[in-house]
């Protein structure tokens, strides 16, 4: 009997994803630039400056101290 299911080749080479590590001193549009998943996060944080003018000019810092969030438990967060 003839088999009909065709081999597949899988790479053994993995592709590296080079991710950012999120510092206080970013602001808040490089965080979501450079880590898209954070948007999600911050939202759940309870930090809407996703939508905010505000968010080109302040740092992630910042914005923490505006909202009443610990910095180092957000980025804590946001490197997971």
């Amino acid at each position: 009997m003839i088999s009909s299911k065709k081999k597949v080749k899988v790479s053994s080479k993995k592709k590296s994803k080079k991710t950012v590590k999120v510092t206080g001193e970013m602001t808040i549009i490089e965080v979501m630039r450079s880590r898209p998943d954070s948007v999600e996060k911050l939202l759940n944080m309870g930090m809407g400056c996703c939508g905010c003018h505000f968010a080109m000019m302040e740092t992630l810092e910042q914005g923490c101290a505006a909202h009443g969030l610990d910095i180092k438990k957000v980025l804590v967060e946001l490197n997971k």
